[in-house]
């Protein structure tokens, strides 16, 4: 875990580890079972079986976001993150050994394997968090105390496994400590320099975060540091390094101007758009069987009919129909208006809630995706009316239509469904998604 990119080094370390460890295992029960069972052929080539079943074990840990470094897990987490992992695991290696006609895996060989990996998988995780508890390895200086320096601040203090020590803000005038200045959440030191070169004295920190807004310093100031093996970034790089989001509350038109992505190359659009046709057309073929018995148990279930069908907002501001399976009551608007599902909705029907929540009521805008109304992966489309409200509330909202929005998104995988139940908290769950547009 290098100090310049705490974050992204322990990411790399724990795919490292989990890959040899699991690997390793693979080996080691080889030759184990080796030595009182004879070995079949498609075993004599054990290191490629081993590379095979270490990246299958890095792939499970992801589906169980195991590398989101970010997230502070507890020991009862890792544990228990590891076992689904190795369940999902065992099942891919189920279906390869069914689906060969000469065993991949003898069944102790199986069973001994799934065992060994995952005890020791448990042990190099639980032994990372303790070592990793208190030890750091970044020290950082914040240039500027405003609202957003503060809260990359409590956030260094409250994931203190990556390693990370803010020493404390810094602002324009002589080297000392502000008398007037109340103490932040962290207890770190507010300090006034006329220069940037006089906080040498003290010693070098591993990287300046910049609060733009704040920032007081002539640039050459900031390049001698950078040039000395300082790392200089801006607040808002920062605190998404650090947690996955952006700071929406404090985000700037100028941090998006120059922020990376927003790539797009002709090539990029028409490869996304033949992955979305291809892939759309398979997922309505296999969803057939669903489809059927979902519409059955909504015609079952409640009077009305078996779409649903409404305006929602698209690429460039463009209205367009978006079809859904009914969850909800035939009359619900006209009883509640224009407003968000919230959890236990007396709108929503008993097949509906079922549907809605194995998300099987989205099918149908397979259809919108072939249509070129949306895209399977981008923001999610609202009412206009909604659209109309988040404006006012966020001056950036608008800019998450500079892409076709996406049957799914980032805030449909890192939030459950329905939640946050906010205005603002909802707000800010689809805002973040604008950073990561044309990535």
């Amino acid at each position: 875990m290098l100090a310049p990119q705490a974050v992204s080094n322990r990411c790399m370390m724990l795919i490292a580890g989990d890959f040899c460890i699991a690997a390793l295992a693979a080996y080691a029960v080889f030759a184990i079972v080796s030595l009182s069972e004879p070995v079949s052929a498609i075993h004599h080539n054990v290191l490629c079986l081993a590379v095979l079943l270490g990246l299958l074990c890095v792939v499970a840990n992801n589906f169980q976001d195991l590398y989101a470094v970010e997230q502070s897990f507890t020991d009862g987490e890792i544990v228990a993150g590891l076992l689904m992992a190795s369940l999902k695991l065992s099942a891919v290696l189920a279906i390869v050994m069914l689906s060969n006609h000469q065993p991949l895996l003898y069944r102790g060989v199986y069973l001994t394997y799934l065992g060994l990996a995952t005890l020791l998988l448990i042990v190099w995780r639980l032994g990372v968090k303790v070592a990793s508890t208190g030890h750091v390895t970044n020290e950082v200086l914040i240039l500027g105390n405003g609202a957003l320096a503060r809260q990359i601040a409590s956030e260094i203090d409250s994931r203190s496994h990556l390693g990370y020590k803010c020493l404390g803000f810094v602002r324009a005038t002589s080297l000392q400590r502000a008398a007037g200045d109340q103490p932040f959440a962290t207890g770190d030191t507010t300090y006034l320099a006329a220069s940037l070169g006089t906080l040498a004295r003290n010693g070098h920190p591993d990287s300046l975060i910049v609060d733009v807004d704040a920032f007081e310093y002539p640039a050459q100031e900031l390049l001698k540091w950078r040039l000395s093996g300082v790392e200089v970034i801006d607040c808002e790089s920062f605190y998404e390094r650090m947690t996955g989001k952006l700071p929406v509350n404090e985000l700037r038109e100028s941090w998006l101007l120059f922020s990376p992505g927003f790539l797009r190359q002709r090539w990029r659009l028409l490869a996304k758009r033949f992955v979305d046709l291809v892939t759309a057309l398979i997922l309505l073929v296999f969803s057939v069987p669903v489809v059927v018995l979902a519409a059955i148990a909504i015609k079952l279930d409640s009077a009305g009919p078996l779409f649903y069908s409404q305006d929602r907002v698209g690429v460039n501001g463009r209205v367009f129909r978006i079809l859904k399976f009914r969850s909800m009551l035939a009359d619900a608007e006209q009883r509640s208006g224009v407003i968000w599902a919230a959890p236990r909705d007396p709108r929503i029907t008993r097949v509906g809630r079922i549907i809605r929540r194995l998300r099987i009521d989205e099918l149908p805008q397979l259809l919108n995706v072939l249509r070129g109304d949306m895209s399977l992966v981008g923001p999610r489309p609202e009412r206009p009316e909604i659209i109309a409200h988040l404006k006012r509330m966020m001056s950036l909202y608008d800019y998450r239509h500079g892409v076709r929005p996406g049957l799914t998104g980032w805030a449909q995988v890192c939030y459950p469904l329905a939640q946050p139940s906010t205005t603002r908290e909802r707000s800010s769950v689809t805002i973040c998604t604008i950073s990561r547009i044309g990535r």
